[in-house]
């Protein structure tokens, strides 16, 4: 059986992010125009080691069979993920005028969700 690209992308680009936010939490803050309190590392770190589980879940699973009724846990988790992300990215990328980054992670956070929506709901198909 090959690899879900969906889950191998997912999880390379969760993975990504995690590292980021747990090793560099204040570089990550500056970058999004905040400042680098004590308690906003904290929730950087936690955030990227809630991404980082969820890099290893996609990862584990991404040779599975993952549609219909297989997978729906790991489905339901990432729809739920990606989809609140992307609507939270919008509405930032709405109220900072000119931050680009929040656009792109509405952009890779809403495709996800798609591409997860799809999955989920869509018939079975025969393999």
């Amino acid at each position: 059986m090959k690899a879900d690209p969906m889950l191998t992308v997912s999880s390379v680009a969760f993975g990504l992010s995690a590292l980021a936010l747990i090793f560099a939490p204040v570089e990550v803050i500056s970058m999004l125009g905040a400042g680098a309190a004590p308690a906003g590392v904290w929730v950087a770190q936690l955030l990227g080691a809630a991404l980082f589980g969820f890099a290893e879940l996609n990862w584990m699973q991404r040779y599975a069979k993952v549609g219909g009724i297989f997978g729906r846990p790991l489905l339901v988790a990432n729809l739920a993920f990606t989809t609140i992300g992307a609507f939270a990215s919008v509405r930032t990328w709405r109220n900072e005028t000119g931050r680009v980054e929040f656009l792109v992670a509405a952009l890779v956070l809403g495709t996800l969700a798609a591409w997860y929506a799809r999955r989920m709901f869509a018939p079975a198909r025969e393999s």
